[in-house]
């Protein structure tokens, strides 16, 4: 079965997607806190389960610490993100990364190669610790920069969509020319795309300084 949507009912739907990318643009780091409340809830209530099966609770007692750990979790991610944020980023570059940079530096400056795994480690561990801690201190703006990005440039390129649905729909003596969307030069809708993100980010970023 096929579903088929009028120019009405697909006007309403960019018109919603759209709004949902400007709340993107302009609230999206709320939106990633919550969406990382909600990760940590599920990561607790799924890895939770195994052992609370261990005390041999009923499959309500199960189901309630389930929710309990969930919850538990869901405020650990939102209180202490920059926390889980430093541990992950630190994880990931002391494993794949450092020690590679911490070999390649070593042959630079002429450490002999027996002294390299010690030397890898330490100057390993460093690395790992710096672009942690400026990860961590960048995570507001990187977030935001990003999220602001797609927010707006997705809302307007919904816009684009939107308008040659709403534009017959108006009063023939307002004489605007549906097809007004495509002949703006092309030029236009990337520039507005860069103007909204920039507002989205200006707004969050203020918003952040005058909270403090």
């Amino acid at each position: 079965m096929t579903i088929e949507l009028g120019p009405k009912e697909m006007a309403i739907l960019y018109g919603l997607l759209m709004l949902g990318a400007v709340f993107l643009c302009f609230s999206g780091y709320r939106i990633y806190r919550v969406a990382l409340s909600i990760l940590g809830f599920a990561a607790g209530f799924a890895l939770s389960a195994p052992y609370l099966a261990f005390f041999q609770l009923s499959e309500g007692g199960i189901f309630l610490g389930q929710l309990i750990t969930g919850c538990v979790f869901a405020f650990l991610s939102w209180r202490f993100m920059r926390l889980g944020i430093f541990i992950a980023v630190y994880h990931v570059v002391r494993r794949h990364l450092s020690t590679l940079l911490a070999t390649m530096l070593a042959e630079k400056i002429g450490i002999p190669p027996v002294l390299y795994p010690v030397f890898a480690a330490l100057a390993g561990g460093l690395i790992a610790l710096l672009l942690a801690t400026l990860v961590v201190r960048s995570e507001r703006f990187i977030v935001v920069s990003v999220l602001s990005l797609a927010g707006g440039f997705a809302a307007v390129d919904l816009l684009h969509r939107l308008l040659p649905l709403v534009l017959p729909l108006l009063p023939a003596d307002l004489n605007i020319d549906p097809a007004l969307p495509d002949s703006l030069p092309p030029l236009v809708w990337p520039v507005m795309g860069i103007i909204l993100a920039l507002a989205g980010m200006i707004t969050q970023l203020a918003g952040r300084k005058r909270r403090r």
